[in-house]
């Protein structure tokens, strides 16, 4: 491999951990979020708002590897 494009795909590769690592932590940030205003929604209504019957269901498609709802 050249020095030039070795060089080169160093500074992609830590370039990409340190965005990586950003992401993971706003995503954490973003699901605590979600979980607290579920957590506190229930508080309030004094009921679950998730169950069985208001859920997603999706199944895998292997027409054009995508998912869909079932």
């Amino acid at each position: 491999m050249k020095k030039g494009l070795k060089c080169y795909l160093k500074r992609r590769i830590e370039r990409y951990k340190k965005s990586f690592f950003l992401y993971k932590i706003i995503a954490k940030r973003g699901g605590g979020i979600a979980k607290n205003t579920k957590d506190d929604l229930e508080r309030e209504l004094g009921k679950s708002v998730v169950s069985s019957n208001n859920s997603l269901n999706y199944r895998y498609s292997e027409d054009n590897n995508m998912i869909d709802n079932k």
